[in-house]
């Protein structure tokens, strides 16, 4: 059976719950659901740290954005191998680094946008500046 986004096809997937079957829903998700750099001395790029995106469906993904959010966002930096897709049962890695612009606590959100029923999905970052 093909994967009915429900955000797509409202109706078609009320219809599908109302006979009692159980839709497929197309599913990208993150190995981490945080990631933690710890303390960092402020200007200095922390080691990376990794997560990975898989695709559990036989066919594959389209990414449309990755993305950091938050109030801290400019302290952390993204490289990945999801865009454009990610291939059916396939996987691809995001790295993240942490460069502090300032003291204490500092925050964002990994933001992964794509065509899943379960998009966006996201990983929590944090860090501190020393």
């Amino acid at each position: 059976m093909a994967s009915v986004p429900p955000r797509l096809f409202p109706d078609f997937y009320r219809a599908v719950l109302a006979k009692g079957m159980k839709p497929t829903l197309a599913r990208l998700t993150l190995a981490a659901a945080a990631l933690a750099f710890g303390g960092v001395p402020v200007g200095t790029t922390s080691n990376p740290l990794t997560t990975t995106l898989t695709n559990h469906e036989k066919i594959a993904l389209n990414v449309s954005a990755i993305t950091i959010i938050g109030a801290n966002s400019g302290d952390f930096a993204q490289s990945n191998t999801c865009l454009p897709s990610v291939a059916a049962g396939g996987t691809c890695t995001i790295t993240v680094k942490f460069t502090p612009s300032g003291t204490g606590s500092r925050v964002g959100t990994l933001v992964v946008t794509d065509d899943a029923s379960t998009s966006p999905q996201s990983v929590k970052l944090s860090g501190s500046g020393q």
